[in-house]
C-alpha cells in the first residue's frame, strides 16, 4: 500500500547520491550535469512530494489518495521508477563505476583494415558532423521530462473525479432475490444489440463504408451504457443506504418509546389483576 512512498524515497536518495557524487568526485564526466540546474530539479521534486504527500503515511498519503485510482498509480509509480532508473544510472557514470556509453562505443570499436576501401567511412563520418550528445546529457534531459510529467499527473491526481467510489460503482451488481442472476450483466447483451441496430441505421445513407468493422465501437459505446446504468444503480442505492443510516436514531428512540409504552401498560395490567384479586 505504500509503494508510491517508498519510490518518492528512493528518488530522494537517488537524487542526493548524484549530488554528492558531482561534489566529491571531479571526473570529466561530471561537467556534462549542470550542478545548479540539478539542484533547480531536486526542489521541484520537493515541491511535487510535498504538495501530493508521496512521503507521507495513512490518510494523507499519495498511496491513500490514489486507492480507488490504480491506473493514476500505477502511472506515476512507472514514471518514479523511470526516474530513479536515470538517477542510478547518472550517479555511475559520474561516480566512475562505468563508462558512458559514447565511451564505451569508442573503446570497443575495432581496428580499421588495411584493405578497407572507406566506401563507408565518408557516410559515417557526414552523419558525425554534428555536436555529439552524452549519454548524460540525455539522462538529465530524461530527468526534466519525468519531472513535467510528473507535474502534469498531478493536475488530473487532483482532480475530484477520480476520488469518487468509482471501482465499487463499476463492479456494482444487482441479483435476482429469485434466481440469483445478475440483472445488469443482462442488461449489457440489450445495449450491445441496441448500439449496433442503432449504428447500422445512421449507416444506410453510407452504403460504401458497410465493410468498415463496428465491433470495436458497437463494444466500446456498449460498455459505456452499461457502466452508466452501474453507475445510477449503486448511486441509487447508496442514497437509500443513507437515508436509512440517517433515520436510524430516530427509529431506534421510537421502538424504545414503544416499548416502554408498552412494559408501562403490562404492569398497570398486572397491578389491577393483583388488586381485584385481594379484593375478592
Amino acid at each position: 500500500m505504500s509503494s508510491l512512498r517508498l519510490a518518492t524515497a528512493a528518488n530522494v536518495r537517488a537524487f542526493q547520491d548524484l549530488t554528492n557524487a558531482l561534489s566529491t568526485i571531479q571526473g570529466k564526466w561530471a561537467a556534462s550535469i549542470d550542478g545548479e540546474a540539478l539542484e533547480d530539479e531536486i526542489g521541484r521534486f520537493r515541491v511535487w512530494a510535498g504538495n501530493l504527500g508521496a512521503l507521507q503515511k495513512g490518510h494523507s498519503s499519495l498511496d491513500y489518495r490514489l486507492r480507488d485510482s490504480p491506473v493514476l498509480s500505477n502511472n506515476a509509480l512507472k514514471l518514479l521508477h523511470e526516474l530513479e532508473h536515470n538517477l542510478n544510472e547518472s550517479c555511475a557514470v559520474v561516480s566512475g563505476v562505468r563508462l558512458p556509453y559514447e565511451a564505451q562505443d569508442t573503446a570497443a570499436e575495432p581496428e580499421q583494415d588495411d584493405n578497407d576501401d572507406g566506401f563507408y567511412s565518408e557516410d559515417e563520418d557526414d552523419e558525425d558532423e554534428g555536436e555529439p550528445r552524452s549519454e548524460l546529457k540525455v539522462r538529465f534531459e530524461d530527468i526534466l521530462d519525468i519531472i513535467d510529467n510528473l507535474y502534469k499527473l498531478s493536475v488530473r491526481i487532483r482532480t475530484p473525479t477520480i476520488r469518487s467510489r468509482s471501482l465499487k460503482a463499476s463492479s456494482y451488481t444487482q441479483k435476482d432475490p429469485e434466481t440469483g442472476v445478475d440483472v445488469l450483466s443482462t442488461y449489457a447483451e440489450q445495449d450491445w444489440k441496441h448500439v449496433q441496430e442503432l449504428l447500422s441505421h445512421l449507416r444506410r445513407q453510407f452504403p460504401e463504408n458497410d465493410e468498415i468493422d463496428q465491433d470495436f465501437l458497437v463494444g466500446r459505446l456498449s460498455k459505456a451504457i452499461t457502466l452508466r446504468r452501474r453507475n445510477f444503480k449503486y448511486w441509487k442505492r447508496r442514497k437509500f443506504k443513507m437515508l436509512y443510516y440517517c433515520r436510524l436514531p430516530n427509529l431506534t428512540a421510537q421502538i424504545v418509546t414503544s416499548w416502554a409504552l408498552r412494559l408501562m401498560r403490562n404492569q398497570l395490567m398486572l397491578v389491577q389483576l393483583s388488586l381485584q384479586k385481594g379484593l375478592s
